[in-house]
């Protein structure tokens, strides 16, 4: 098996600041986003293509220049792929644990992630809980780097690359 996965997000993000005790303040930020993912799955010699619509939920702890974040990520509707055996119906579910220093001009990150896709044969397009096409888990550590670049008045740009080591199975 082999996966692609291009993924963007509309982010709504709230912060909010936490003191544990004067002498170590926390910062606290949740963030909410509405996204669009893509993946490309080929599994023996056929390719599948699911797009989802995901809800992304993370927690981050701050405190001076190290982060930690938890990540939930789950789909909430998906395209329909029309296969010889009936439609396919995919859902998509995503954890991730990220630990991080930041520098003045970047940040550095590892961490672990575990996900699964599961795809389903419908006869209808209401017909969600059919026989059971695939499914796939992987799991496993990553390590990257990302920056920002905040233009005045403007917004944020961020990037992030990363690579990992993940375990799959279909």
């Amino acid at each position: 098996m082999s996966c692609r996965k291009l993924a963007y997000q509309f982010i709504v993000p709230v912060v909010l600041s936490v003191y544990a005790s004067a002498a170590y303040p926390v910062d606290i930020i949740a963030k909410a986003a509405l996204g669009k993912q893509s993946y490309e799955l080929i599994i023996r010699d056929r390719s599948f293509t699911p797009v989802f619509t995901t809800v992304d939920l993370s927690l981050t702890g701050a405190h001076e220049r190290y982060f930690v974040t938890l990540n939930y990520a789950f789909s909430i509707d998906s395209e329909i792929e029309t296969d010889p055996n009936g439609l396919i119906f995919y859902s998509r579910e995503d954890v991730n644990l990220t630990f991080g220093y930041s520098f003045d001009a970047f940040n550095v990150f590892v961490g672990y992630r575990t996900g699964a896709t599961d795809a389903n044969y419908g006869t209808s397009t209401t017909d969600y809980e059919g026989k059971r096409a695939f499914g796939t888990e992987s799991d496993g550590f990553y390590i990257g780097t990302s920056a920002s670049h905040y233009f005045k008045d403007k917004g944020s740009l961020y990037g992030s690359i990363a690579i990992a080591a993940l375990d799959g199975e279909v």
